[in-house]
């Protein structure tokens, strides 16, 4: 067994001669049984012809067979942790007496944990106004408004039209939409747009000429000159709701609107919470990932980072983002995907080596009560019992939570200090 760095070994391997010889025999065996040989009928073929005709078929079954069990056998007496797939390559081969191959593997790094209590800590003083509850109230007064039907009017800003239009580039069609709602507003993501839609009554049409954002919808019609016609079938005037006592009972377990108060208070206090506990963690990830800085598996790295650019790139697209954009920043997105994949590998491996000191383990129980949490935030349970089938996705929640309660441990043993 050669070193070849501190997670990658190279296993020079040898199947006995006895195994090769009884295996080759067991598969030509089976091979005589099927080949079809003209002048023989089927299996009554001479022994010397079906090795001759089928030694390259042979040869790759053996391989097939023998060498993973080889290398498998060897990693279990060896207590090995390989990670991955091994890269397998035959050195040597003579049928029936010789069969040599070299694996060429990735393995855990060995870690060796320092004192990880007392990691310096900052945690910022929870503080509130009565400006952010009246923010909450607010948004709690969009989510519920009412829009009215307006005939005797034209449209202004802050009501809603709801129009058929058509997009006209270059003299043709490039889009027909019914029953679009468009707010009017200052704001809207065509500049200028509803500028040309002010004071027009329900029935009326107008031709609105603009270009359009960088970021539109449509790729091939971004930063171009464009005509809109545009039908006003509707118009909607926003109504928010009053803070009052019927407001608040309106919106579930609530009296009074002091009631609701408190609960939204309660709220905000809650997500501030958990941000400043998230904070916590940043600071213990970003603590250790910077305190260890072993080596790490090559083959784990590289296909990680792969995934990860992957899923930006596939965001990206989502986004409606141009494929030449993306191509050249392809190389930006790789770096901070490499960067990404080795905190990330770093990070578990840290985890799980403080869980083992710290003899932390995810119970079923933990398991359970992670269930019941997501339910009770409104997740379908229908739809959880079916995700959680998948062994796949138990246990990655496995890993989550375990990581969960390192921090948790790492956070108790830190040094905090609160800052205003």
């Amino acid at each position: 067994m050669e070193k070849v760095s501190d997670t990658r070994l190279s296993l020079q391997v040898e199947i006995p001669e006895s195994d090769l010889k009884k295996e080759i025999a067991s598969i030509y065996g089976q091979i005589s049984k099927s080949a079809r040989i003209p002048g023989f009928r089927s299996g009554k073929a001479p022994q010397a012809i079906i090795e001759k005709r089928y030694a390259e078929e042979a040869k790759s079954e053996l391989f097939k067979k023998l060498i993973p069990q080889a290398y498998t056998k060897v990693v279990q007496e060896k207590e090995l942790k390989p990670v991955g797939h091994p890269q397998l390559e035959v050195t040597e081969y003579k049928e029936n007496e010789i069969l040599k191959f070299k694996a060429t593997l990735d393995v855990q790094p060995e870690i060796k944990l320092k004192n990880y209590s007392g990691i310096s800590l900052k945690k910022k003083k929870i503080k509130f106004d009565d400006k952010e509850v009246g923010q909450a109230l607010e948004t709690l007064q969009q989510q519920n408004a009412k829009f009215n039907a307006v005939t005797d009017r034209g449209l202004k800003w802050t009501d809603f039209a709801i129009a058929d239009w058509k997009l006209i580039h270059d003299g043709k069609e490039a889009e027909s939409v019914e029953g679009r709602w468009i707010p009017i507003d200052k704001e809207y993501f065509i500049p200028n747009f509803c500028d040309h839609l002010l004071e027009a009554k329900v029935g009326e049409s107008k031709e609105i000429e603009v270009t359009l954002p960088k970021d539109f919808y449509k790729e091939e019609l971004r930063e171009k000159k464009v005509t809109f016609y545009v039908d006003i079938k509707e118009i909607k005037e926003k109504l928010l709701p009053e803070l009052s006592d019927e407001f608040a009972k309106d919106l579930g377990n609530f009296e009074t609107l002091d009631q609701l108060k408190e609960d939204v208070k309660k709220q905000l206090v809650d997500y501030k919470e958990r941000e400043s506990e998230n904070e916590l963690k940043n600071q213990v990830v970003e603590a250790l990932v910077k305190e260890y800085t072993f080596e790490l598996p090559e083959s784990l790295i590289e296909n990680m980072t792969q995934e990860i650019l992957e899923r930006a790139v596939q965001q990206m697209r989502m986004q409606k983002v141009p494929e030449k954009e993306i191509e050249s920043k392809r190389g930006e997105l790789a770096k901070k995907a490499d960067e990404r994949a080795k905190s990330e590998v770093r990070l578990a491996y840290l985890v799980d080596a403080i869980a083992r000191k710290e003899e932390l383990k995810v119970e079923k129980e933990d398991i359970e009560n992670h269930f019941k949490s997501m339910v009770q935030a409104g997740q379908n349970p229908a739809y959880l019992e079916n995700f959680f089938k998948q062994s796949e996705n138990v246990e990655k929640l496995r890993s989550q939570l375990l990581e969960e309660k390192v921090l948790h441990i790492l956070i108790s043993q830190g040094k905090i200090k609160e800052e205003s």
